[in-house]
This record gives C-alpha cells, sequence and structure tokens, in this order.
C-alpha cells in the first residue's frame, strides 16, 4: 500500500532513519510524517549494555 507515493517498504525505511539516523522524513508524506515513530529501536539495548559490567575475562600467561 502506497502513502502520498510512498510504498510499505519505504515507509520502514523512512521509520527507521528516523529512528536511529534522526532524519527527517520526506516532505511528501505531508501530515502523515507526524505519525512516525522516530524513537531510536536500538536505544533499549545500548542502556541494557551500559549497565551491564564487562564479562571479559584476563588471561594470565
Amino acid at each position: 500500500m502506497q502513502v502520498n507515493g510512498v510504498s510499505f517498504e519505504e515507509q520502514l525505511e523512512v521509520g527507521l532513519n528516523a529512528g536511529v539516523f534522526g532524519q527527517s522524513p520526506p516532505q511528501q508524506l505531508g501530515a502523515l510524517a507526524g505519525t512516525i515513530d522516530r524513537s531510536d529501536p536500538l536505544a533499549a539495548l545500548d542502556a541494557d549494555r551500559s549497565s551491564t559490567p564487562s564479562t571479559s575475562r584476563s588471561h594470565g600467561c
């Protein structure tokens, strides 16, 4: 399904680019651009990684 000439696949790409890279959606989406979730889908993973202590171990020789 296309919305204002933007295919479903392009809509997914626009959403990911907005969330991950902070890119603005294309002008052709018009008012629908406000419906895009611009939150970073990977932010929770970054938060988990920074709060988890390192599990690497040193191997002495």
